[in-house]
């Protein structure tokens, strides 16, 4: 995903494409049907910035969604953060440099 700021452009990737993402599906309540679903995507950068300057940053860790639904597969459900997802440079794991606290991803339908 890519997207401007005052800060440059911040382009957000999952840099390990053939791990599976994880994820599970708790049924709530059966009458009326309502589930939640939760996903874990790793390996997130972010690159932050034009060209030559641009500063790349790792997850620490996982983007975890959650959505409450009342069917799946997903149709237009729209997934939350479930907590502030830090970012640090590779070469200084202690120091968050950036936090996304709010990521919300519509699944399924247009």
């Amino acid at each position: 995903m890519r997207a401007e700021s005052d800060k440059g452009d911040i382009l957000l990737e999952q840099q390990d494409m053939d791990s599976d993402v994880l994820g599970r599906l708790r049924m709530v309540t059966r009458s009326p049907l309502k589930s939640e679903h939760r996903v874990a995507v790793e390996s997130m950068t972010a690159a932050i910035g034009p060209g030559s300057d641009q500063v790349v940053l790792v997850a620490k860790q996982p983007m975890i969604f959650t959505a409450a639904m009342t069917q799946f597969p997903p149709r237009g459900d729209v997934y939350e953060l479930e907590k502030p997802v830090d970012f640090v440079a590779p070469d200084k794991p202690d120091t968050v440099v950036a936090r996304l606290t709010a990521y919300p991803v519509k699944v399924g339908g247009l």
